[in-house]
């Protein structure tokens, strides 16, 4: 199964007669739709050209959310923050790793560094990070590790940026028989594309719009947006959990 496309999918049915009110372009995307729902999601300026071809971005909200299958870091941003901001409304105010558990000392994979849940992590589960970077850390491995060492895993931790990056269905292929959850302000909380595939889907909601564009606009991330509690960190609830 195709999860960006079913994303897009249900999104762009979500979004119809809806506009993109506001957007900025930082560190992550930013889209405010006219319904006043807004969304985030990482742009990979590594990934972005000097000579990059100037092309307006979508003001119709369907049109904006079907840019989360292309391959400009920018549009993809743009398009996933889009049905982000379309996201389920059965969410829990938690943290994913507090409904989604596995025994201590067991196997947890983690794709894309994140350093709060290295930090909760290490020391009682046996943990690999999974990293397109060099990190300073013990527990982080090359991006090509994944393949050999993500099956058989307890838990996957896997961060939004892979829906953004389209790595998302290859990463599910891997995980298939283990616990999943899916992480990050970029995690597009809409339950439909992931059924039986994930254990729970912990993104974010922008809780102050105002706030949310102008540190975007300035250049700030999402460690940042959630301190300053611009952002609020969600949880959808799928199946699969262990107390």
């Amino acid at each position: 199964m195709d999860v960006v496309r079913a994303l897009v999918d249900e999104a762009a049915r979500r979004a119809r007669g809806l506009e993109v009110a506001r957007s900025a372009v930082g560190r992550y995307a930013y889209v405010e739709l006219s319904d006043g729902r807004a969304g985030v999601a990482y742009v990979d300026w590594d990934w972005v050209s000097p000579f990059r071809e100037y092309r307006d971005l979508p003001v119709d909200a369907a049109e904006a959310a079907r840019l989360a299958l292309s391959y400009d870091p920018v549009e993809a941003a743009y398009g996933v923050a889009t049905i982000n901001a379309l996201h389920d409304d059965n969410l829990a105010d938690a943290d994913p790793l507090d409904v989604v558990r596995v025994p201590e000392g067991s196997t947890v994979s983690m794709v894309g560094y994140i350093r709060g849940y290295v930090r909760r992590l290490a020391g009682r589960y046996k943990l690999r990070v999974f990293e397109a970077r060099p990190v300073d850390d013990p527990s982080v491995l090359p991006w090509y590790a994944e393949e050999g060492l993500i099956p058989g895993s307890d838990l996957v931790i896997i961060t939004g940026v892979a829906v953004v990056n389209k790595t998302i269905n290859r990463l599910l292929e891997l995980a298939r028989g283990s616990k999943v959850v899916i992480v990050g302000p970029s995690t597009p909380m809409i339950a439909a594309p992931f059924r039986g595939l994930v254990s729970a889907l912990g993104g974010s909601v922008v809780a102050d719009r105002d706030a949310a564009y102008r540190l975007v606009t300035h250049g700030y991330g999402a460690e940042a947006l959630l301190r300053m509690r611009v952002l609020r960190k969600a949880t959808l609830v799928m199946q699969g959990l262990e107390s």
